[in-house]
Order: structure tokens, then sequence, then C-alpha cells
């Protein structure tokens, strides 16, 4: 949808009031990464909320925003030719968002996406863990998944130069200003690098200035993350939360994992009936 720059803004100023009141002023010095992205993503049906009666506010349209979480206890992996060692694995992502917009008139929808690799923000490493996963992401090589029941074929993503806006490494900060941070990939990447807001990022979804549109085989591989995801895993929000305790400890114990039950993949799908304001 066409969003001018101060919806954008309203649009982001909600953004990062739902992660003060929801997120930041409930961590502690010791949250770590899984704790940072649970407490994210559990309850981001409330900011689909802002974002619906402000937008409806603005425009005077019926947008029907919403934003649902899917929690998969299981990361998605991927392998590909030139991946050292030749045997090894490496997640796809730890967080996914796509954003669907539905023309209410033709019934066409259009759809981007934005893959995060989270990591802790830290100024002391000189470079970011896993340099797989680094050339993954910066120059995106045929791959294909290893995750059993997602996709069987090579994908080759179109990429150009290298990476694209689709796929973005995600920097978590502890009590600080800044608490979540993305960065364009490239092989010299360090985890005290960033371009972006994760908030700025995930309004300029809703314009398609940000993300990666889902056309050829990145459309194959996002899609196919997102059946994978409504299979076999569980829309967080919406449930009581003694309920989603149960279910993720639940799958938790089922799997012999004694780390935190949320400490596997999430998606955010962000879904709206699109408008053109201009």
């Amino acid at each position: 949808m066409h969003l001018d720059l101060v919806t954008k803004q309203v649009l982001a100023f909600l953004a990062d009031y739902y992660l003060a009141t929801k997120v930041w002023s409930s961590l502690s010095r010791n949250s770590g990464e899984v704790s940072i992205i649970k407490k994210m993503h559990k309850d981001i049906d409330v900011l689909g909320e802002y974002w619906d009666i402000v937008l409806s506010h603005l425009t005077g349209k019926q947008l029907n925003l919403s934003i649902k979480s899917y929690f998969v206890h299981q990361t998605p992996q991927v392998f590909f030719n030139g991946i050292n060692p030749p045997t090894k694995k490496i997640e796809f992502g730890d967080l996914l968002y796509v954003y669907s917009e539905t023309d209410p008139v033709t019934g066409q929808t259009e759809e981007t996406a934005l893959l995060l690799q989270a990591k802790m923000y830290s100024a002391k490493k000189s470079k970011v863990d896993n340099k797989n996963q680094l050339k993954l992401y910066s120059l995106w090589p045929e791959f294909q998944f290893h995750t059993k029941g997602i996709h069987t074929g090579v994908l080759k993503v179109d990429s150009f130069p290298n990476s694209h806006l689709g796929a973005r490494y995600l920097f978590l900060k502890k009590p600080h200003t800044y608490y979540a941070c993305t960065m364009n990939p490239h092989m010299a990447l360090r985890p005290n690098m960033y371009d972006y807001f994760l908030t700025d990022d995930i309004v300029g979804m809703m314009d398609f200035s940000r993300g990666k549109r889902l056309a050829g085989d990145w459309g194959v591989a996002i899609r196919a993350i997102m059946n994978w995801a409504f299979t076999n895993g569980k829309v967080v929000n919406g449930i009581p939360r003694h309920r989603q305790m149960m279910y993720l400890q639940h799958r938790a114990n089922l799997s012999g994992n004694k780390k935190s039950p949320f400490g596997g993949f999430w998606l955010m799908h962000i879904q709206t009936n699109g408008h053109r304001f201009d």
C-alpha cells in the first residue's frame, strides 16, 4: 500500500512503543537471544491491533490488518556447495516476517518477506560467528533444505548485487537505546554494525520498500517455510497463556531439549486488505 512519510513515522512510533512497554521493560541483564525474541513476538498481535486502528483512522478505510505469530520448536536447516565442512548444515534463519496484501477489488495478493538471523550485539567481537551462515546471506549460492517436509529441490535466489533486503542480520542489544537493529550482510560483517532499525524494516514492508517480494526461487523458499510453519507450528498469540506454555514445554520434553522451549523458529504473518491511497 502507499504510505506517506508521516504515516510510516506514526507506525514506527507505535512499534517502538510496543517494544518499550511489552518487551524492553521486562528484560533483565541476563536476558539472552532466545528470551528476547520470545518476548518480542509472543504478543505481537497487540501491535497489529494498534496499527489497524491507526491506519483505519488515517485512511478512512477498513484494512483488517492483523499480525499472527507462529512458533516451531525446530529451526529449518539448509546446505550448499562450498559449505565448510561439506557435511555441515546451517540455520536458514531464526525468524521470518511475511507481509501479505490482498487487493479488495481484484482479490490478488502481493507478498514480501524479511528473513532474519539473530545475534547479540557486541562491541567487543571482531567478527560474526558462523561464516557459512554469512556466506549464504551475502552471496546466495544454490542451496537445499535439509529439514524434512519443507522443500526437496535445489533453489537459486535471484540476488543482485549479492545480498538483498529480504535476508538480514538482526542484532539484539541489552538495555540500551537501540535494542533491535538490522544490517545488510557482507563477508566483513561485525556484530556491532547496523544500518536500519527493525521497526523501520517491518513498516517498510507494508509499502514494499523493505524485504524482498516473493518471486522466483525466493518465493518458493519462503512459501515452503510458511507452509512448514503452519503445519508444524502453533499460533502463539490468541491462545491463553497457560496453554502456550504447556504446549511449548510439552514439545521441549518430547525432543529432550533442556533449553528454553522458545528456542526455535518464529514466523510473523502480517495481513491486510491493501488500498492505494495516492
